[in-house]
């Protein structure tokens, strides 16, 4: 009868191991060891890293996870707002308070929550006041506001207030839908120039 011990023995003691599995069971040791001693070889590998190499990491680090938020959430809100500003500008309505007086229109528009402003932009492109009727900015009450230049071009100008979800706005020029658009904020109030491009 045969002895099953001294033959699994015997198996054993002939059977070796190759160059790959010797390797293998080196790393496999190796990371048991690193874990083992976690703390130390962290402040191991910051040694090993000069300085400069932290800060282009660290720099690296932050424009990656920069670029992914842009990427997920691009800049909705500007868009979403110069959409809205774009579509009312091309529907061209006709004004529900015609007045040529800032004054006048605000103390007509009594459902606006802010007193009606006078854009330095409006000023200085020479914009003359036709009149106004409401609309919404982000479901936030607005004022859309007639005007016209010197050769009878009209724009349509937007005013409403600049609370926390319109905040994050991002002032400058853009063009949607064959509409030049101009966002910036004053006084506590969103304003967006809205006029057809030529």
């Amino acid at each position: 009868m045969v002895n099953i011990d001294r033959s699994v023995k015997a198996y054993y003691e002939q059977a070796e191991l190759s160059e790959e599995q010797l390797q293998k069971l080196a790393l496999m040791q190796e990371s048991a060891e690193m874990s083992q001693q976690e703390e130390g070889v962290s402040t191991v590998r910051k040694q090993r890293l000069p300085n400069g190499w932290l800060r282009i990491m660290a720099a690296a680090s932050i424009v990656l996870a920069l670029a992914l938020i842009f990427v997920i959430n691009p800049d909705s809100v500007t868009e979403r707002v110069a959409q809205e500003v774009a579509m009312n500008h091309n529907k061209a309505l006709t004004v529900e308070y015609p007045t040529n007086s800032y004054e006048v229109l605000s103390k007509q528009m009594d459902k606006l929550d802010f007193t009606l402003r006078v854009p330095s932009e409006a000023v200085q492109q020479g914009l003359a006041l036709v009149g106004g009727r409401y609309c919404s900015i982000q479901g936030q009450l607005a004022a859309q506001i007639k005007l016209s230049d010197s050769d009878g071009r009209i724009y349509t100008l937007y005013q409403t207030h600049s609370g926390e979800q319109l905040k994050s706005i991002n002032a400058g020029q853009l063009q949607l839908d064959h509409v030049d658009i101009q966002l910036w904020e004053e006084q506590g109030l969103l304003f967006a120039l809205a006029g057809t491009t030529e």
